[in-house]
């Protein structure tokens, strides 16, 4: 399914502009498309109506007037409604998806000087529902009772939280560290025996 339609023509209306609930803006204008060939009784145009919501709504309603060309891209919609007598009806419009200005702004100037307007036009809308108001601020808490006086001398001072125990008295003591051996005690050498001079015709290694 494709439900999409491009227009180009002419606001018919100044845009009207307010806010949902929610503060959403939404504004409601009406263009004004030419036809290739006017009808039997003499129209040659077709007057559509237009709703554009959020930001396209306030682009309208700020930079946008009676008589400004305008392109529309969008959505057509019917719905269904009540008259206050009771009375049901049916409207067509296009939902804006987005709306472009059409005319530098040198031709819009000169157009509102013709009519003898000056300036942009103010976007006479219903300004946004002001936020809900917070709740009323809470009675102040009671003053907190005055610190106890502090003990006279010879009065025992409250214990004081103590930190927690060290591991060790908690059943992880850290293991033992191996010892290192203690040095071994050096080996006394036998004091050598003096065997006497060595004569001159003894071998000294006659006994080996």
């Amino acid at each position: 399914m494709v439900n999409n339609c491009v227009l180009v023509g002419r606001i018919a209306t100044d845009p009207e502009m307010r806010y949902t609930a929610s503060g959403m803006a939404v504004v409601n204008f009406r263009i004004a498309v030419n036809r290739r060939q006017a009808s039997k009784d003499g129209q040659d145009a077709d007057f559509l109506d237009i709703v554009a919501f959020g930001k396209s709504g306030e682009f309208v309603a700020q930079y946008l007037d009676k008589g400004s060309l305008v392109g529309v891209e969008g959505r057509i919609q019917s719905r269904n409604w009540q008259t206050n007598d009771g009375q049901k009806r049916t409207s067509v419009e296009i939902v804006a998806n987005n709306v472009q200005a059409l005319e530098s702004r040198q031709e819009a100037e000169r157009r509102r000087a013709a009519k003898g307007v000056s300036g942009p036009p103010n976007a006479a809308a219903q300004a946004p529902p002001p936020a809900a108001a917070a709740p009323a601020a809470a009675a102040p808490a009671a003053a907190a009772p005055a610190a106890a006086p502090a003990p006279a001398q010879g009065h025992a001072q409250p214990a004081q939280p103590q930190a927690p125990p060290p591991a060790e008295s908690q059943g992880y003591a850290e293991p033992a560290q191996p010892q290192a051996p203690p040095p071994a005690a050096p080996m006394a050498q036998p004091p050598m025996q003096s065997q006497g001079p060595i004569a001159d015709d003894e071998d000294p290694f006659a006994d080996q």
